[in-house]
């Protein structure tokens, strides 16, 4: 890979992808991405020299390489894993005679932002589709109740039967006829409570003579009592 490359970090997303794919699928491939700006011996010896990005499977133990053709997306990569890559050997390399690696000074050009990150991006995707999925059933909850509330409120408003209007005349007839009753009724109220009002002025002035005539009775004795004593000195 080229990290002056306009593509570099998408490029690096891709073979981080095929790398997750392989650990799923349970094919076992060990990847390492170089710098290609630096490595130009072991590109040169790889056959890739001067281009990026590029994409080489080498297999150590048998002494075999194979540079993949094709568009540099993860399916396409995937894909040849899985097939053209199994298919026979490459061309025979001597792997003891290949450059060693050059010390690089950039390999933070080499790593992704946490966010970045294929696998955080498929995790963060995941769990946005669960919530929309939870919204919606949610949503279809709250229509399904609401549309059974209003199907109950209208069989109930369907099975209570309409009054005819024969029905609201009588209904109308007999308020007519129980108003003046209600009046009625009321002026007997009245009539009855000025009755009562009328009783208990009566027995109050009862009331007033007697305790009247007990107090004129009560001077007469007293008056009697003191011509008494003027009479008789003793």
């Amino acid at each position: 890979l080229d990290p002056s490359d306009g593509n570099h970090k998408e490029y690096l997303r891709t073979l981080k992808k095929v790398h997750s794919k392989t650990k799923k699928g349970g094919t076992q491939y060990n990847f390492v991405w170089l710098d290609a700006t630096q490595q130009t011996a072991l590109a040169e010896a790889f056959g890739v020299g001067g281009e990026s990005p590029r994409l080489v499977f080498l297999n150590a133990r048998k002494g075999w390489l194979k540079n993949y053709i094709g568009t540099f997306t993860a399916d396409a990569i995937w894909a040849y894993t899985k097939d053209s890559l199994l298919k026979g050997a490459g061309k025979v390399v001597d792997v003891s005679a290949l450059p060693a690696l050059v010390e690089e000074q950039n390999e933070d050009l080499f790593e992704l932002d946490p966010e970045e990150e294929p696998e955080a991006k498929a995790e963060e995707k995941k769990k946005e589709a669960a919530k929309k999925k939870a919204q919606e059933k949610e949503k279809k909850a709250k229509e399904k109740a609401e549309s059974s509330k209003k199907a109950k409120k209208d069989k109930k408003s369907k099975d209570k039967p309409e009054k005819t209007e024969k029905e609201e005349q009588q209904d109308d007839s007999k308020e007519q006829k129980e108003e003046p009753e209600a009046k009625a009724e009321d002026k007997d109220a009245e009539k009855e409570q000025a009755n009562a009002d009328k009783e208990d002025a009566g027995e109050k002035k009862k009331d007033d003579k007697k305790t009247k005539k007990k107090d004129e009775k009560k001077k007469k004795e007293d008056k009697k009592k003191e011509k008494e004593k003027e009479e008789d000195p003793k």
